[in-house]
């Protein structure tokens, strides 16, 4: 039996939050105090593992509190059948055959109450419910072969004789589940006819009749078949195993006392999780501590012992420490376990040098995983299905470490569901967006919701961010990334790259990513996080004081140290000059973009390079003009009009100077490919005529 909806009505902050679907893993996003841990406790008192009751003087809503009552709905659950437990119905009831799931309520007094899916509708059990299957019998005995000589012929006349008693004497609105003297005429007529149906030979028909008698009785005898429908449903719940009631594993289990509490049934939730632990392990305590004890025993009786309490032991060890291989990626280590004295250690080796070291003094990531896990294990070897709540997993894990854990809930839940709260963007599968769901605040309690259609934006965002890690993410996808400042330098850089390359020169290489880290400053910092992901880095830099610094931070980096850091005025001959990327482009060029980019604003006003100085930035200086027309100056709008019209310009219009330093800054670019040379390329020139050199010389 599968959860495939859950809904929590009338407890704590939740007047009724909605029905959330669940296929094999859900995940529960919202602020602090949204309901998260609220909905996770109520799932888990629908079918606990360890009975814990619902209390409506704490539970219910307390501003309705004059509202209470035992009967109130807390839990509707909704499930799909398996194919054994539909076959199982149907043995119940042949009407129950198409019958795919169920929904099952729990209210405060701990009752469940079973409603199957899709809801069949049952006739009432009296004789007006019942005349339609009547009808059917009637029809059923009429297809008997009456031309058949002999005894067949005489069993359909009898058996019509016994259908026209049936209902003899009954009103039609007597309800005959009940036990009457009506109820038991009715079943005797019935039985009439089963008797003369023995007689006959027509096995085929016999069936036919057979199974008509029993829907009549199933419907006046629905009452105890239902009772019989809902605790076959209810036996088979699957276990609600709520993380949280268990606490992280100890280092250290006192035998002797451990045994003391756990006949007594007053295990701490530390002692708790160990017992998983030696169930798991199929260590029996008592066993361990009566080995450990002398008891009269000789002294070789007693080393016979302490060397089965330690096999025993050492067995155990062997069969936990590859566990850890196949969960724990952070940091290869094994589980090691030994008897000491009257106390079994845990400790956690690592696996490249064997240093060992207590489970306390290991991270608390790794205390919680470990115990997690353990927990989850024991309880899904039941032999029940089982469904995980965890509350806010991977709290102490690092965000690396938190995707395994999540990628390890995605296998668990392949056999057993999970559903788990969480704030954090690294326990968020946007790949698997019907698997979240927001939960908001509104003036009626928590509501669940999908991510696309909450209205509350706070509610939001660890799926925003998420979503910014995602994206961020999927921009270093290549092997190989340029980092630029902004995304102007992105739009102008590819622009002409690409404009180069259909114009059979140089260009920036197919499988380099451009990028834009939002400045110079952020440059460093993904440099740094890409090369510790193995990925070839290339930073351009505009060639001013920041870009110095970041360079210089580049350099001085461990990790980012080997990034090929390019400034803009590396391309040119102009070493020392400070400049940007759109500092490359011919003065000229640039502006009449400007201009075209401006012309409603400028009209025939436009602007010229009569008075741009040499070591003055073009975009500096348009800014400043524009200004004095009252213009705002917009960096993006420049680059949109150079990504629309640069490619209209033709190859030779390009003064040859610009084509050289351009295929110069490309060559270095690609230096980033192991295959390029380190030497740039040089540049091929053109043959022109006349008429474009002079062309050329006009336009720079």
């Amino acid at each position: 039996m599968k959860l495939r909806s859950f809904r929590v009505q009338n407890y704590r902050c939740i007047d009724d939050s909605g029905e959330a679907p669940v296929e094999h893993i859900k995940a529960l996003v919202g602020k602090n105090e949204s309901g998260k841990t609220t909905i996770l406790k109520a799932l888990h008192k629908f079918n606990p593992a360890t009975p814990e009751p619902f209390n409506g003087l704490k539970e219910f809503p307390r501003r309705r509190f004059h509202e209470y009552e035992d009967k109130a709905t807390v839990v509707e659950l909704k499930f799909s059948l398996d194919h054994e437990e539909r076959e199982v119905l149907s043995q119940i009831d042949p009407r129950l055959e198409e019958v795919s799931g169920a929904s099952v309520t729990r209210d405060y007094a701990g009752r469940y109450a079973v409603e199957i899916l899709p809801d069949i509708q049952t006739p009432p059990p009296n004789l007006k419910g019942v005349f339609p299957l009547l009808i059917q019998l009637r029809g059923a005995i009429d297809r008997l072969d009456d031309t058949t000589q002999g005894r067949e012929g005489g069993v359909r006349w009898k058996l019509l004789d016994a259908l026209s008693r049936v209902g003899t004497g009954i009103a039609e609105e007597t309800d005959l589940s009940n036990a009457s003297p009506s109820r038991e005429a009715f079943i005797r007529q019935l039985q009439e006819i089963q008797l003369v149906l023995e007689k006959s030979i027509d096995e085929g028909s016999k069936k036919a009749i057979r199974d008509i008698v029993r829907l009549i009785l199933n419907t006046i005898d629905w009452p105890s078949i239902d009772t019989r429908i809902n605790k076959y449903i209810v036996e088979k719940l699957p276990v609600f195993v709520y993380f949280e009631n268990y606490a992280i594993l100890s280092g250290r289990i006192h035998l002797p006392s451990f045994v003391e509490r756990f006949r007594a049934g007053e295990l701490s939730p530390e002692e708790n999780t160990a017992s998983m632990l030696l169930s798991f392990l199929k260590l029996d305590p008592e066993r361990l501590v009566k080995l450990g004890t002398r008891d009269g025993k000789s002294s070789q009786e007693m080393q016979e012992a302490f060397d089965t309490r330690a096999l025993m032991v050492d067995r155990a060890a062997l069969s936990v420490s590859g566990l850890l291989a196949d969960i724990w990626q952070q940091r290869k280590a094994r589980l090691d376990l030994a008897i000491d004295g009257d106390y079994l250690r845990l400790w956690v080796a690592d696996a490249t040098d064997g240093s060992r070291v207590e489970l306390e003094q290991s991270s608390k990531g790794f205390q919680w995983f470990l115990s997690f896990y353990i927990v989850f294990m024991t309880e899904t070897l039941q032999g029940k299905d089982t469904v995980l709540l965890l509350d806010e997993p991977g709290l102490h894990l690092h965000a690396a470490a938190q995707q395994d854990l999540l990628r390890v809930l995605a296998k668990l839940s392949e056999k057993n569901q999970v559903i788990y709260s969480t704030h954090s963007p690294f326990m968020i599968n946007l790949d698997a967006i019907d698997t979240i769901s927001v939960l908001a605040e509104t003036p009626r309690g928590t509501k669940i919701s999908e991510p696309t259609k909450t209205t509350d934006k706070t509610a939001l965002f660890p799926l925003q961010a998420a979503l910014g890690y995602a994206l961020a993410r999927g921009l270093y996808t290549g092997q190989y990334s340029l980092l630029v400042e902004n995304i102007t330098d992105m739009w102008i850089l590819s622009t002409i790259s690409q404009h180069f390359r259909e114009s059979g020169h140089g260009y920036i290489a197919d499988d380099i990513v451009i990028t834009p880290s939002g400045g110079g400053q952020k440059s460093a910092l993904f440099a740094t996080m890409l090369t510790g992901q193995n990925t070839g880095v290339s930073v351009l830099l505009d060639s001013d004081v920041e870009g110095i610094s970041v360079k210089k931070q580049l350099v001085e980096s461990p990790l980012a140290r080997e990034t090929n850091a390019l400034f803009v005025n590396d391309a040119t001959q102009e070493p020392g000059r400070v400049m940007e990327l759109e500092d490359l482009l011919p003065s000229s060029l640039y502006l009449r973009f400007v201009n075209d980019a401006y012309s409603g604003e400028l009209g025939k006003n436009r602007l010229g390079n009569e008075t741009l100085a040499k070591d003055v930035q073009v975009r500096r200086y348009v800014e400043a003009e524009l200004g004095k027309r009252g213009v705002s100056f917009s960096r993006f709008r420049v680059a949109r009009q150079i990504m629309n019209d640069f490619p209209n310009v033709t190859f030779s219009q390009l003064p040859t100077d610009f084509v050289q330093s351009m295929e110069r800054l490309f060559s270095y670019i690609n230096r980033i490919k192991p295959e390029h040379t380190a030497q740039p390329i040089i540049a091929r020139s053109p043959r022109h005529s006349p008429l474009r050199a002079i062309f050329s010389r006009s336009r720079s």
